[in-house]
């Protein structure tokens, strides 16, 4: 199972599934024993690296100019 690391106030928190909780019959107020295996990924980790973006190898295609966006746009 994973779970999404949240803020809540200072501290970080997760939800678990209902689901999750009724296959232990756990209920409001007990106890839980966790373990962290691994965090498998931070937000926004690598975003400088071009193999995290689809098509970031790609040439960049920019349109050129038409006579609609020279006469007829309002900028």
């Amino acid at each position: 199972m994973e779970a999404k690391l949240r803020q809540v106030g200072n501290s970080l928190g997760f939800t678990l599934p209902a689901a999750e909780l009724k296959a232990f019959n756990a209920r409001p107020g007990d106890i839980l024993e966790l373990e962290i295996k691994r965090v498998v990924c931070h937000a926004r980790a690598d975003w400088d690296s071009a193999s995290q973006w689809p098509g970031a190898d790609e040439e960049s295609v920019i349109a050129e100019d038409t006579a609609f966006d020279r006469d007829e746009w309002q900028w």
